[in-house]
């Protein structure tokens, strides 16, 4: 037996209400209920910023970004990368990513002195986070630092790229 299959009127499935079929089973003692609901075709694209896995930009301000760039500081002072005294001098290149638990990357500027306090040195870090979603605990991860450049204190204003 060959059954046609007709492609619906969207427009006209849409208007329709739900409606409500009653079949009757092999066993006569009880019926089976089925619900036909009728839902608008709705057809979507994901941007870039809200696809499922996609690393997106987050701000640097936030709350946790400051928690966790404090213990990368305590992390890279242990190791001896950077002076004691070394000031956490700004955080840029924050990116957040949701596989797993949570994932954020960013990267650190520090800024010390090695006795002259005519010339800065600074240090750029970058810092990886990870949040697996039955554990409490972040695990930090402070990559190594790329070689301090030294600048003098008097020129720039810190923003410039490094």
């Amino acid at each position: 037996m060959r059954s046609h299959v007709e492609t619906p009127d969207l427009h006209r499935v849409t208007q329709r209400p739900p409606r409500v079929r009653v079949m009757n089973g092999d066993n006569d003692d009880h019926e089976n209920r089925e619900m036909v609901t009728r839902i608008p075709l709705e057809v979507t694209t994901a941007s870039k910023e809200h696809c499922p896995g996609c690393s997106i930009e987050i701000n640097h301000n936030d709350a946790n970004i400051q928690k966790y760039a404090r213990n990368a500081t305590d992390i890279y002072k242990a190791r001896n990368e950077i002076p004691r005294d070394a000031a956490l001098e700004r955080i840029f290149d924050v990116h957040r990513q949701v596989i797993n638990g949570l994932r954020y990357d960013f990267k650190i500027i520090f800024s010390y002195s090695l006795g002259d306090s005519t010339i800065k040195n600074m240090a750029t870090c970058e810092v990886e986070v990870l949040l697996h979603h039955t554990r409490r605990t972040p695990l930090v991860n402070a990559k190594p630092c790329k070689i301090p450049r030294s600048v003098p204190v008097s020129g720039g204003t810190g923003d410039e790229e490094i």
